[in-house]
């Protein structure tokens, strides 16, 4: 009878802090966060582990026409082979070709 008490006060303890556990998880992120970080530890800091040593701009300080000094951010898109750009007043994602041309 003593035992089956102490299991039943235990499971009331454990329950909502197991919730609190989940709702705290669901929104920080600790799970997700711990594993990334565990990921990150045993990566290389060097920077040949990426590459940038090798990096070479071939065109630096392009201007688009149209667009002169109204962009931030650049990406690349591996299959459309295009540069995307998004503007800054007239806030719009723009498509350029790799030499810097509007599609």
């Amino acid at each position: 009878m003593r035992r089956s008490t102490r299991s039943l006060l235990l499971l009331i303890a454990l329950v909502p802090l197991a919730g609190l556990f989940m709702l705290a998880n669901e929104r920080y992120r600790y799970v997700e966060r711990v594993l990334f970080d565990w990921q990150v530890f045993w990566q290389s800091d060097s920077l040949e582990a990426i590459g940038l040593d090798q990096y070479r701009a071939v065109t630096e300080g392009q201007v688009i026409n149209g667009l002169e000094d109204d962009v931030s951010g650049l990406s690349f898109d591996p299959d459309r082979k295009s540069l995307f750009t998004v503007t800054n007043q007239n806030p719009e994602l723009v498509e350029l070709s790799l030499d810097g041309r509007v599609l």
